[in-house]
């Protein structure tokens, strides 16, 4: 099925079925139409580069927090380097 195809389906099954991916994950209601646009969208190109999208939020999410790990655990070198302290 082509693309333009396939994404109008999705605009159409979204808003045939009120379903919304901002209604879902948002804490305040969205806009209706741009919830349905955007979850038509995600619809009509599959689940590819939904996936793709999600492992990279998912990589940068780790990234953050291993750095977070590493400025935690160097806490106090300097310190124990220069030998001042406990």
């Amino acid at each position: 099925m082509g693309h333009p195809l396939a994404t109008g389906l999705g605009f159409l099954a979204s808003a045939a079925l009120k379903a919304g991916i901002m209604t879902t994950i948002a804490k305040t209601a969205p806009n209706r139409w741009v919830d349905v646009a955007l979850t038509g969208l995600i619809i009509g190109a599959g689940s590819k580069p939904v996936h793709d999208a999600l492992s990279q939020i998912q990589s940068t999410k780790s990234s953050k927090e291993a750095g977070a790990t590493t400025a935690k655990q160097g806490t106090g070198s300097l310190t124990d380097a220069l030998g001042i302290g406990g």
